[in-house]
């Protein structure tokens, strides 16, 4: 619950403080929480950045990228196809602006995947009353993820061992069949597992236990303190990024 609220709170604060120095704030103790205090590897952390930053570069650039109708407050400028495209100030502004904070969101997601086992998610949204099959589709979409990544790793390597992706032609087959196998292994699964879970008097609730855990009135006037030192920037910065 308390990380929960700290990663939370910080999201909000940076999704609507439209400053590029709350985000890097907010990125910068959510990193910091996630090395330090979760014991995440930093290369292990600076690589899952790699698919949101790709992502959100090319997104913001059509922020930043517009068409021109006036030469004026223009930072570059090329025509393309006849089309006149540029850079402005503002819209420069505005893509930094809209890339910071979803990297400083992506960020606080991260703090809390990565620290947080799942079980004690679950736990944490059924206490705040979220609907039960939200909570089953979770908990079984997370559990088939591990059995089809296996799965399909050691088909990999089966079909790797014989050749199977020695051309691009042979690829592509083989890339077609471990499709193919894995499709047919999730559906046996998903029977295998409905019948086991029917076995066992299931009643359209799945009951996962959680560990008891104490509220720590430190850890809270922590968070709490962050927090306002986070709206302080954003109020004193508002005008400068």
């Amino acid at each position: 619950m308390e990380k929960s609220f700290f990663a939370i709170a910080s999201m909000v604060i940076c999704m609507f403080a439209n400053s590029i120095i709350v985000s890097i704030l907010v990125m910068v103790l959510m990193a910091g929480g996630t090395i330090f205090l979760g014991k995440v590897p930093l290369r292990f952390y600076l690589r899952l950045h790699l698919l949101p930053v790709t992502f959100l570069s090319l997104g913001t650039l059509s922020v930043a990228v517009t068409t021109i109708t006036s030469t004026d407050a223009v930072i570059c400028y090329w025509n393309l196809l006849g089309y006149p495209l540029g850079i402005t100030s503002e819209n420069l502004h505005a893509s930094l602006v809209t890339f910071s904070k979803s990297l400083g969101a992506v960020s606080c997601l991260f703090f809390l995947v990565l620290t947080t086992s799942m079980l004690d998610i679950i736990d944490l949204l059924r206490r705040i009353r979220t609907p039960e099959l939200f909570l089953e589709l979770m908990l079984l979409v997370y559990r088939f993820l591990f059995v089809l990544w296996d799965s399909g790793q050691k088909t990999y390597h089966a079909q790797s061992a014989r050749l199977g992706y020695s051309s691009g032609k042979k690829g592509l087959i083989s890339m077609g069949m471990l499709v193919s196998g894995l499709l047919l292994h999730s559906f046996r699964r998903s029977r295998e597992l409905a019948l086991s879970l029917d076995a066992r008097g299931y009643n359209g609730s799945l009951k996962v236990l959680g560990k008891d855990y104490t509220y720590s009135k430190r850890n809270i006037a922590i968070i709490c303190f962050i927090e306002l030192f986070i709206i302080l920037v954003a109020y004193k910065g508002r005008s400068i990024l």
